[in-house]
């Protein structure tokens, strides 16, 4: 077993906090803090980063906003259906043919376990950790991959708010956050993902699929009010932390991951993303560098 030095996680997490009030970094403040992290990320005889939410400098300040996604478990693929049809699977599975080499994946907020299945069935060779902040969710997860042969074998379900999830390994080839960054407000945002890329080995790509909100156009006013009433609305059932997006792009780089392939659907307001670690020297996506194929 591997692990990170133990005060990786709070270093992690004091810059992370400091890029959530900031401006997009320039390359060269990219380069630093990829730099500066990996340095502080060397891995020693075991894993167990101490990664406390009470000692997030803004985190720890006051009491977190806990989502209760129970409810909503027995009709959300439902729900999902009758608003977005087909989309957000499509969204969920589209790299998921450029992820066949990898051996070990922690996958986030999987809910009722159709992106699970899919790897599963894809990939016999993959084992899965898989967190989820609902028990209601991960039952449903449970029940699907029971139907493919061998599958329990390969996943480990925990049933854990992220915030307060303690990694056992530091060497995960694939992490995968489908529709759950988005979750996050601005003071917990970049804590998060520092503390999932200190899992991550140097080669993992990770999948990521979000509501955004487009540049510009028409498109961008209707994708404002769309993700307007849907935060009211998760805030009201199920007691969503996240009262509104937060662009994870800037924390993405700064962490060294880019720049990502992407494919877009609806203008821009839902977007599948691929990243992989780079030399540090990336510069932030934009229409132009990231060319996505929009589908309507």
């Amino acid at each position: 077993m591997i692990r990170l030095r133990k005060d990786v996680p709070l270093r992690a997490a004091g810059i992370a906090a400091s890029l959530a009030d900031s401006e997009p970094p320039d390359s060269e403040t990219v380069h630093d803090f990829s730099h500066n992290l990996r340095k502080s990320s060397i891995v020693e005889d075991r894993c167990k980063p101490h990664t406390n939410p009470q000692d997030h400098p803004i985190i720890g300040a006051c009491p977190m906003r806990r989502p209760q996604f129970d409810r909503l478990a027995p009709m959300y693929a439902t729900l999902e259906r009758i608003t977005y049809g087909s989309l957000l699977q499509r969204c969920r599975i589209e790299w998921l043919p450029t992820v066949s080499h990898a051996r070990s994946a922690l996958l986030v907020g999987d809910g009722d376990g159709r992106f699970l299945a899919e790897l599963l069935r894809s990939n016999p060779e993959i084992c899965v950790d898989s967190i989820d902040v609902s028990q209601g969710m991960l039952s449903l997860a449970r029940k699907r991959i029971d139907a493919i042969r061998g599958a329990p074998d390969r996943v480990r379900f925990h049933q854990q708010d992220l915030r307060e999830w303690n990694p056992d390994r530091a060497d995960y080839d694939l992490i995968v956050t489908h529709f759950l960054l988005d979750c996050f407000p601005e003071s917990e945002l970049a804590w998060v993902m520092a503390k999932l890329d200190a899992c991550t080995r140097p080669d993992a790509v990770w999948l990521s699929s979000d509501f955004a909100i487009p540049p510009g156009g028409w498109h961008r006013p209707l994708a404002q009010l769309t993700m307007g009433a849907m935060y009211l609305a998760f805030r009201a059932v199920t007691n969503l932390p996240a009262s509104r997006w937060v662009d994870p792009t800037p924390t993405f780089v700064a962490l060294g991951w880019g720049p990502p392939r992407v494919q877009s659907w609806l203008g821009g307001f839902l977007r599948a993303e691929r990243w992989t670690r780079c030399d540090g020297t990336a510069s932030l996506p934009n229409a132009a560098a990231d060319s996505p194929v929009d589908h309507f």
